[in-house]
């Protein structure tokens, strides 16, 4: 068998697809390069296009990426106009948009930026339903085939035909399984064992008028083990998270999160009709402060992060209950070990959570400094602590005024003394001359509820640090927080409310 399985278009397009897609798309005037945007319906996101499109003419080559682990297995294919150099080409789709199961695999959905690469995305749900009897009444009809034992529709395979002969090479196909369709001099059959989600990707010419290139993988596909004929390795190297992140580290990567927020919120939505949790208006952002108002010091922050339990007493004790001995539990808390801030990102991580407590006081603490008791603080501070939604859900308030009205136990080496004295004085400040009522006692309070939220922050950001998912990769090392697990657990969780007035959670120091 030779390195490719080469056929030829002469109709300036293709089509692709399962049968049914291509025999219905034979039928539909040649689409122009489309730029779709997802649409989501329930948890399903789609685009909607066609399956033909305008390709170059001349000479194409098929070829079967083989795996590594498993060589007589076929992991995907890759078909590409002889002009084009398929390597290099390969390459740049699955940087583009490999699959979606892979880190770093590129963007998952048609974009702006998808399409300056010159790359456009056929996903798992962008293919028409299959009407059985609708496909019979044009006298197609399909094999459904068993193979190694598992059962899978051979409708989940794409075939990629030229335009003129799609509907021919169709009927050529119909009553043959998928692995018996054979590649003509018009078309190639990409049959991959097992495929029950399929994804596409075609590489256009630099005018983004002309496919040159087209991938089709399934959900089975590593691209970590997957090979191109003329190579000994796979197109991916696979690297552990924290091998990732460390070089990444080197390398100067952006690990703020700013840009994931911007993502999240910027018009257009990730997906029509999906719901935005916007930033407040620039009026209303609050900071940056100076150094000389930072509440927290580093030194508090890592002593809040070290005094972050690994198990909690109540996993311990229900722990203990199922019979587990002090050897399982112990190794299961090292293995729990709350992450460490990046050394280059220390800085930045102190300094965020400084703005956001800052913006906290000032949004809502210091309008209410007439209050001298905490009681009535607390009320003030969380009005809606009492509502319930329609799904017994309580408001975050509700659970914010537990915690500022009685703080978990905060570590000794903690110097809250210190903190309240530093939150007085940021205080005063910000009221410039305005009577403060607030007590001692309520002073305190206020310095236990700021080093709680900033703790239970860490808490959770370990909880999507680099590295957690899987601790046999770690080998022992520690996981890695880093500023952007911060800004998507405010994102996400119940503190937004009271943080999200902080412009450096937004934008960062240096656009401020």
């Amino acid at each position: 068998m030779g390195q490719f399985i080469e056929f030829t278009v002469s109709s300036d397009a293709i089509c692709f697809g399962p049968m049914q897609d291509i025999e219905r798309a034979s039928g539909l005037p040649v689409q122009p390069p489309p730029s779709p945007r997802p649409h989501k319906s329930g948890t399903v996101a789609h685009h909607a296009l066609e399956h033909n499109v305008q390709a170059q003419n001349g000479k194409w080559h098929a070829y079967r990426l083989h795996s590594t682990k498993t060589p007589e297995r076929v992991d995907a294919w890759f078909a590409a106009h002889e002009l084009v150099d398929p390597l290099l080409e390969l390459r740049k789709l699955v940087r583009v948009a490999g699959s979606p199961y892979e880190y770093d695999c590129g963007h998952k959905f048609n974009c702006d930026a998808s399409r300056r690469e010159g790359v456009l995305l056929v996903n798992r749900y962008d293919w028409d339903p299959y009407k059985e009897d609708e496909f019979a009444t044009r006298g197609i009809s399909e094999i459904i085939e068993h193979e190694g034992g598992d059962f899978m529709p051979n409708r989940n395979t794409v075939g990629l035909v030229d335009y003129a002969y799609s509907a021919a090479q169709v009927r050529n196909w119909a009553g043959r399984s998928s692995s018996q369709r054979r590649a003509s001099k018009h078309g190639v059959w990409m049959h991959i064992p097992d495929s029950e989600y399929m994804w596409v990707r075609l590489g256009f010419n630099d005018g983004f008028t002309h496919a040159r290139s087209f991938l089709s993988f399934t959900q089975r596909t590593s691209f970590f083990e997957a090979r191109f004929p003329t190579e000994l390795g796979p197109l991916r190297i696979y690297e552990t998270e924290l091998e990732r992140v460390r070089r990444g580290l080197r390398e100067g990567r952006d690990y703020s999160g700013i840009a994931d927020l911007r993502e999240m919120y910027s018009p257009p939505p990730p997906f029509e009709g999906s719901a935005c949790n916007h930033p407040p208006g620039e009026a209303d952002l609050l900071g940056p402060y100076t150094g000389d108002d930072q509440i927290l010091t580093p030194g508090d922050i890592e002593t809040l992060r070290d005094s972050i339990p690994p198990i909690s007493a109540q996993v311990e004790e229900l722990l203990r209950a199922r019979g587990f001995d002090d050897a399982t539990i112990n190794r299961q808390s090292r293995e729990n070990a709350t992450g460490v801030f990046a050394a280059s990102l220390r800085e930045e991580i102190y300094d965020l959570m400084n703005e956001l407590m800052l913006s906290f006081l000032k949004r809502f603490v210091v309008p209410l400094r007439s209050h001298s008791s905490s009681s009535t603080l607390g009320s003030a501070l969380f009005p809606n602590s009492s509502q319930v939604s329609s799904f017994r859900r309580h408001h975050p308030d509700h659970y914010l005024l537990q915690s500022f009205m009685d703080t978990p136990t905060l570590s000794p080496a903690l110097n809250i003394e210190d903190i309240s004295a530093r939150v007085e004085a940021f205080i005063r400040r910000q009221a410039d001359g305005d009577t403060v009522a607030f007590s001692g006692e309520c002073l305190t309070r206020i310095a236990r509820f700021v080093a709680f939220v900033v703790m239970d922050l860490i808490r959770q950001a370990d909880q999507m640090s680099f590295g957690r998912g899987s601790s046999e990769e770690r080998r022992g090392e520690a996981c890695i927080i880093a500023p952007r697990h911060v800004r998507m657990v405010i994102y996400t969780s119940g503190f937004s409310d009271i943080l999200r007035y902080s412009r450096v959670l937004w934008q960062g120091r240096g656009a401020a």
